[in-house]
């Protein structure tokens, strides 16, 4: 009895039925070998005619892109933004933990702004989090946007929208969001170079 994950998933069918589409002269099969539905690779093939899937996933052939045929200025500008919209997530955390024992020791009270101490240092706790969490979505958009320039709209649209939500944590100095909106428009015109 087998337990566990089968990677070996079948893409041909029966031999009567492969027959007849080599006959045919299916784009399936090249001279009798099954071919990869996704491109013409037949290294990852099993004795028994089936897909390592595994080994599909894990293949790192995707077609070469130079490096002119990528949204450089895109990617460097966003990147700038996002860098600057995490070190001001990073600097409310710490204004936060200095400014909080001052607010306590200024107000009246059986313990001396305790409250106003905590809501103060937990509303810029939560925006620390909240600065750094978007400003490492921006920088990992970036990267994408550089990586995968055939997607550029979706990390374009994301570099911009999470770029103008974060004027509500400070916006990288207002700097970082008015970078990550330029780097956001500059993805979403940018054109690959035709030859």
């Amino acid at each position: 009895m087998r337990s566990g994950f089968n990677s070996q998933v079948a893409l041909e069918p029966e031999l009567p039925t492969r027959a007849r589409e080599e006959r045919r002269g299916s784009p399936r099969i090249k001279r009798g070998i099954p071919v990869d539905p996704v491109g013409d690779r037949t290294c990852c093939m099993s004795s028994r005619g089936t897909y390592d899937l595994v080994s599909i996933l894990s293949s790192s052939e995707k077609p070469a892109v130079s490096s002119s045929d990528r949204p450089t200025a895109a990617f460097a500008v966003s990147l700038l933004a996002g860098v600057l919209i995490l070190i001001n997530g990073a600097v409310l955390g710490v204004v936060s933990s200095f400014i909080a024992p001052f607010i306590g020791a200024q107000a009246p009270g059986p313990v001396p702004g305790a409250g106003q101490a905590m809501m103060v240092s937990g509303i810029l706790g939560v925006l620390m989090v909240v600065g750094v969490v978007l400003g490492i979505v921006v920088i990992v958009a970036a990267v994408m946007l550089y990586r995968n320039p055939p997607q550029k709209t979706l990390w374009g649209v994301l570099v911009l929208v999470l770029s103008i939500v974060s004027i509500f944590v400070g916006g990288g100095f207002l700097l970082g969001l008015i970078l990550g909106v330029i780097g956001g428009i500059l993805a979403l015109i940018w054109k690959p170079k035709t030859t």
